[in-house]
């Protein structure tokens, strides 16, 4: 077993003290998350923020746990609902942890999913048909703090400080391979972080291979831009953030503007554009603001010397993200 029966059973004792019977909040995440600091759990390490409810058994709940065995770590995904309540045919791979009465009370079953970032399969199956507020979303003209790194649950946590220090939201990632927007979704859920956040894919040259990409919520062109746009409204009617990257040309003010132009009269919107290293960054800013887009400027460069905007930035460290948040 990767966690033991009983600490399950303390900690579905817990849960359905907290939430049973309540509409499920941020408030009722938050004292679950109190209750379980005073509770010893060896085998389990529990992440409270990313309890969700069964959306068709009100009386079974998901959390995301590592279970903790003979020094092995294993990241979780626990469903525990009343033994009255039906099983779920969501994940039907799930071990059966126990049937138990916590304190003496109702009956309550626990299951376990594995739960890990390569875990392609559960974790688009829970985020798509148990807790949509987890998946990646267009952020239009909203400036961003975009990251690429290995270490997107550390990158959430300081997203969450800057949302605290500033009120505002800065999240977003970007990758260049699809396969990688599994662990960056992965560490949504398991901070619970529902306050939306961008996702992108870069580098991308054609068209080919899109249909695979439908998760993302911002692509970042390099070649065959039109191509690649009108193939991504096919692909999603609702909506995306679309960048062009122009490091590759001698970009001016002229040229940026005559690009945009072309774009707007063709229908197709530009969301933001990627210049050259070492252009006027000001001067092209306030040209693509002309056409409703922001530039993306690479490393931790201030948004207070060269206007709105996002920033790119490559493996950096919470301070890092914290100090351009409250920029």
């Amino acid at each position: 077993m990767p966690l033991r029966s009983s600490e399950a059973a303390a900690i579905a004792d817990l849960l359905f003290q907290a939430v049973e019977g309540r509409t499920l909040t941020s408030d009722a995440r938050h004292r679950l998350a109190g209750r379980l600091k005073n509770l010893e759990t060896p085998t389990v390490r529990v992440y409270p923020l990313s309890l969700e409810q069964d959306p068709i058994h009100p009386s079974s709940y998901y959390l995301a746990v590592d279970g903790m065995n003979h020094g092995a770590v294993t990241p979780l995904l626990l469903r525990l609902g009343l033994a009255s309540s039906p099983a779920s045919g969501l994940f039907p791979k799930s071990v059966l942890i126990g049937r138990m009465r916590p304190a003496g009370g109702r009956e309550v079953v626990v299951n376990a999913i594995p739960f890990g970032p390569g875990d392609a399969e559960q974790v688009r199956t829970f985020t798509e048909q148990v807790a949509k507020g987890f998946l990646p979303r267009p952020q239009g003209s909203q400036p961003a703090l975009i990251v690429t790194t290995e270490d997107a649950p550390g990158a959430f946590e300081a997203f969450r400080q800057v949302l605290r220090d500033t009120g505002q939201n800065r999240a977003a990632f970007g990758v260049d391979r699809a396969e990688a927007a599994t662990a960056v979704i992965w560490a949504a859920v398991r901070a619970g972080w529902r306050e939306g956040y961008s996702l992108g894919l870069t580098g991308i040259r054609s068209a080919e291979g899109l249909e695979q990409c439908g998760i993302f919520s911002r692509y970042s062109v390099q070649a065959e831009a039109a191509a690649v746009y009108d193939t991504l409204r096919r692909l999603k009617p609702r909506g995306f953030d679309f960048e062009l990257d122009l490091r590759g040309t001698a970009l001016t003010t002229e040229s940026l503007s005559e690009t945009l132009q072309a774009w707007r009269a063709a229908g197709r919107q530009v969301h933001s554009v990627v210049p050259p290293e070492g252009s006027d960054y000001e001067a092209l800013s306030t040209v693509a603001r002309q056409y409703n887009a922001l530039l993306t400027l690479e490393g931790p460069v201030s948004l207070k010397a060269h206007g709105r905007g996002h920033r790119w930035l490559r493996e950096p460290g919470a301070e890092t993200l914290i100090e351009l948040g409250r920029d």
